[in-house]
């Protein structure tokens, strides 16, 4: 189908009638002719040598300063850990607990915080 002129264009086939809206675009009479300097290649610039500019050196410092932050938060948390391992005996609770427990129990005092007690 060649449609030169805009326009509604109808489309009758077996399964029946399809309108189309044609807007061909405007055909110039005569081909373009470049001059010569819409036909010239553009130069192209050159690029400049690879240097390690600013802001590499500041991903550079970035990455060192997270590292840092990284190490000293596990080396911190590490530290307390092995100081809770060494200070705490074991499960047992401190005998100045059990002691308060059964001074209560035998005061009859009774929590009313505490149920089936």
């Amino acid at each position: 189908m060649f449609a030169s002129e805009t326009g509604m264009y109808r489309i009758v086939s077996s399964g029946g009638e399809t309108p189309i809206a044609v807007n061909p675009p405007v055909l110039p009479a005569q081909r373009v002719q470049l001059t010569a300097a819409e036909a010239a290649e553009v130069e192209g610039e050159p690029l400049p040598p690879a240097t390690w500019d600013m802001w590499r050196w500041l991903v550079l410092l970035a990455i060192v300063a997270l590292w840092m932050e990284w190490w000293l938060y596990y080396a911190a948390r590490e530290r307390q850990r092995a100081a809770e391992v060494r200070e705490a005996p074991g499960d047992q609770p401190p005998p100045e607990l059990d002691r308060e427990l059964e001074e209560q129990e035998e005061s009859g005092f009774r929590n009313p915080n505490f149920v089936g007690r």
